[in-house]
């Protein structure tokens, strides 16, 4: 492991760690999350002695936190490790994530002026039934999440059109209440900024307006495929005459956009995750997005809770539009959530991460 402090001064110690046994740590840490379960806190204190406390010299000083992270390292929300002192590491600093130090430092050039401030795609129609009014977290088994992590493999080809995979119809018909509030309280913030929801959430309508603004927000479901990345994908609302009551946009498909916007928030499932390669990253969306222009990607670890996300995100945009960079307006908006209580959990706080590309 090496660290690099606030003066330049680098920190490298060998961490006698095994492989495998690491990558069942982190994988035990996820899965407490995911449960929800108090296990996570023990399971979080752990992983900070594993990984932080061998340089925590260098952190003396540090006003933010960016992390190069390799193979299962980049699945272990960092914010959410506990210090010797029961403190977060999120609450100690703003964090960011780097697929390299030299992608994250690096130019790539000047950016046209956008005509828009934002666009903000929220709550695309997929054919989901109205939310009944009692529907929110409260509901035991029943969560409103944004999407889930499948291998769709040859079920599910938006491309090659060999047919159509029950499980993301299934997927589509889950309402997202608090995506279509999300979407409506970000677009009041930020002046200037272009609402985009319903039937009008469309592929081509956020071809048209996404490569022209200077932040792309788009809250709705979506899914990662660790089999096949490229086909990782976020739903949107079908076209009119569409077979399907939605359609969906590939992160092959996001490669070859002319993106110049600053940011790009995926408020949506598992939108950083995919398939690891080594030497490269984790590759999928966040990547996709990265590769077409964007310098920061706001994205997620693990199925997000649609009414916490949207308290996240909303005072996320809070503090972004008064000044804070984005890791420490992500910050701000982790903050936002519940600090006590069964809302505290880092399940519905620690699940974004903010992951920088060239500027």
């Amino acid at each position: 492991m090496t660290a690099i402090g606030a003066d330049g001064s680098a920190r490298v110690r060998m961490i006698e760690q095994d492989g495998n046994a690491l990558y069942e740590q982190i994988g035990r840490f996820r899965e407490a999350i995911w449960e929800r379960s108090d296990d996570a806190i023990t399971q979080a204190a752990d992983l900070y002695q594993t990984l932080v406390r061998p340089v925590e010299g260098t952190l003396s000083g540090a006003e933010r936190l960016w992390i190069v992270a390799d193979g299962a390292l980049q699945l272990v929300p960092f914010a959410a490790l506990i210090d010797g002192r029961n403190q977060y590491l999120g609450a100690r600093f703003p964090i960011a994530f780097a697929p390299s130090l030299t992608l994250a430092l690096s130019s790539r050039g000047a950016r046209p002026a956008p005509s828009r401030s934002a666009v903000i795609v929220a709550a695309p129609d997929t054919g989901a039934p109205e939310p009944a009014a009692e529907d929110d977290d409260d509901r035991g088994l029943y969560m409103p999440i944004r999407g889930m992590y499948m291998p769709v493999r040859g079920m599910y080809m938006p491309i090659r059109g060999e047919g159509v995979s029950s499980a993301l119809t299934a997927m589509a018909m889950v309402p997202l209440p608090g995506a279509a509030a999300e979407g409506a309280a970000i677009a009041g913030q930020v002046p200037g900024a272009e609402l985009v929801t319903g039937s009008d959430a469309t592929k081509a309508r956020l071809a048209e307006l996404g490569g022209d603004c200077g932040m792309l927000h788009i809250a709705t479901h979506g899914y990662a495929d660790p089999d096949y990345p490229d086909f990782s994908g976020l739903l949107l609302a079908a076209p009119e005459g569409s077979e399907l009551p939605y359609e969906v946009l590939t992160a092959m498909e996001v490669y070859t956009w002319p993106l110049d916007a600053r940011l790009v928030t995926l408020s949506a499932c598992q939108t950083a995750l995919g398939r690891d390669v080594e030497g490269e990253g984790i590759l999928g969306l966040s990547r996709a997005f990265i590769y077409a222009g964007a310098q920061d990607v706001v994205c997620s670890l693990w199925p997000v809770s649609d009414e916490s996300t949207k308290t996240l995100m909303t005072a996320f945009y809070e503090a972004l539009t008064d000044g804070a960079s984005v890791e420490a307006a992500l910050q701000a908006g982790q903050n936002a959530l519940p600090q006590s209580g069964d809302k505290a959990h880092p399940f519905y706080w620690a699940g974004f991460i903010a992951v920088r590309g060239p500027g």
